[in-house]
């Protein structure tokens, strides 16, 4: 039960600290922090990501700073703080590029598209959002261009750019059926939702 793993990670902590294991110790606090996120304990979330923060940072492991920021950015958007959110990814990005990460870089690019979109600075959200497609097209992730792209239709849709929406919308669709990966319902929803307020046929839409 996820309970269960909430309990053990968090004794994990405490046997980490015991032993001087800091890697350990930094990795369970990260897990500590999901399944918080996961029960919707966004303060608790939040507050387990920061220790994981300040291990990592101590014993200089810049990648998994990096995931520790990418991962508390997301609890604080979920917890209604998008400003921190960007705080948290903006820092994230750019010690992705530091590390040539590539796709940390993406993932983080992503997720503050979705900070400015939880702002309704939708122009900022699309711009964030076609920087991480672009690399997960040089990456070659069909997956997450499909993912990104159904966000970017939902942008559009915001800015009032229908037509550009149901474009985008549309290829989301072709990707996300092609690799069989989450959110191809949702898409299609998206997609049949642009086509009625373009006042298209229904046929029109795939």
């Amino acid at each position: 039960m996820p309970e269960d793993i909430l309990e053990y990670h968090k004794r994990a902590v405490a046997r980490a600290r015991e032993n001087g294991d800091r890697i350990g110790e930094g990795e369970h606090l990260g897990e500590v922090g999901f399944w918080c996120l996961a029960y919707s304990d966004y303060k608790g979330s939040i507050e387990n990501y920061a220790q994981a923060l300040i291990v990592f940072r101590e014993i200089g492991d810049r990648s998994k700073e990096a995931n520790a920021l990418d991962n508390m950015g997301a609890a604080f958007l979920l917890a209604g703080q998008a400003r921190r959110a960007i705080e948290c990814h903006e820092t994230a990005i750019t010690i992705a590029r530091e590390l040539g990460d590539r796709e940390k870089e993406a993932d983080a690019l992503n997720n503050m598209g979705s900070d400015y979109f939880r702002l309704r600075e939708y122009d900022r959200s699309v711009e964030y959002y076609e920087q991480a497609l672009a690399i997960y097209r040089e990456l070659g992730n069909r997956e997450k261009q499909g993912t990104v792209l159904r966000s970017i239709g939902a942008g559009y849709s915001n800015l009032g750019q229908i037509e550009e929406a149901i474009e985008v919308t549309q290829a989301a669709v072709a990707i996300l059926d092609e690799t069989g990966g989450p959110g191809a319902d949702t898409a299609r929803e998206q997609l049949s939702g642009l086509v009625r307020r373009a006042n298209r046929p229904w046929w029109l839409s795939w």
